[in-house]
């Protein structure tokens, strides 16, 4: 009698957790939704204003203009970052795996991110020792890579340098991501891959506290792995491997 409210217990409360995580995953779909196509709507509006289409701005102005853009790519980047990992959270991140020459990713990657490190006065350094060729969601790895220089620049000093290696090693291949920062503090550095953690005493820059997370499960779902080594007041480096094979492909 026991085991069997027991059991009707367990059920009951399995079917309540299943319920609310439905309703949060919901949640999160939908007010995201709502908010990223006004937002991409503002965003483009801002745009316009910053390409000079209303005639010259007051300094002022341009400034008050500068805050607005800066921080609704960081409001749209927050919402994009929710709706990815609400997929993958769930399941329905679809991968779709193919041939990829592993230098072109890098290249291409850095080339979409010489932006971004201009504007924040830091220098990529890519050092590629080979070009070997991989299995995987060529735009999947782009986003990882992605995450982890756009990190390194962030928490990179003025006039810093940020160095991208990518190497062969074994059966896999390897791509270095290296900064000159402040390194990541201890106390940190145990949930570094949870979501929504973000280390901001490191300096004012902030993200979405998802980049990491993401990391994570798109290198996870690729059979590889992602690790770091840092030191304070020395840079900090990611390492994320890669196989060149894999023996399946994951939907």
């Amino acid at each position: 009698m026991e085991l069997r409210l027991g059991l009707q217990k367990a059920m009951h409360q399995l079917a309540e957790e299943t319920r609310l995580r439905a309703m949060h995953d919901e949640f999160i779909a939908t007010v995201s939704h709502e908010l990223r196509t006004p937002l991409t709507s503002i965003k483009g509006s801002l745009g316009l204003l910053e390409h000079g289409v209303a005639g010259d701005l007051p300094e002022t102005a341009q400034e008050m203009l500068a805050i607005a853009s800066r921080n609704s790519d960081n409001l749209l980047r927050l919402i994009n970052d929710l709706l990815d990992f609400q997929k993958m959270e769930s399941g329905k991140m679809k991968f779709g795996f193919t041939a990829i020459a592993a230098d072109e990713l890098l290249n291409n990657t850095c080339e979409n991110l010489k932006g971004y490190a201009a504007k924040n006065n830091v220098t990529l350094d890519i050092i590629c020792n080979s070009a070997p060729s991989i299995t995987g969601d060529s735009a999947k790895l782009d986003q990882a890579l992605t995450n982890l220089i756009s990190n390194a620049v962030k928490f990179s000093p003025f006039n810093g340098v940020v160095t991208i290696k990518l190497q062969e090693i074994d059966d896999t291949v390897c791509f270095d991501v290296i900064d000159r920062g402040p390194g990541i503090p201890e106390q940190f550095q145990s949930r570094l891959f949870d979501k929504f953690s973000q280390a901001d005493s490191l300096n004012d820059a902030r993200g979405t506290g998802l980049g990491l997370a993401i990391t994570k499960v798109i290198v996870d779902a690729h059979n590889g792995s992602i690790s770091f080594d840092t030191a304070y007041d020395t840079g900090t480096t990611f390492r994320m491997i890669i196989p060149k094979q894999q023996s399946f492909v994951r939907l």
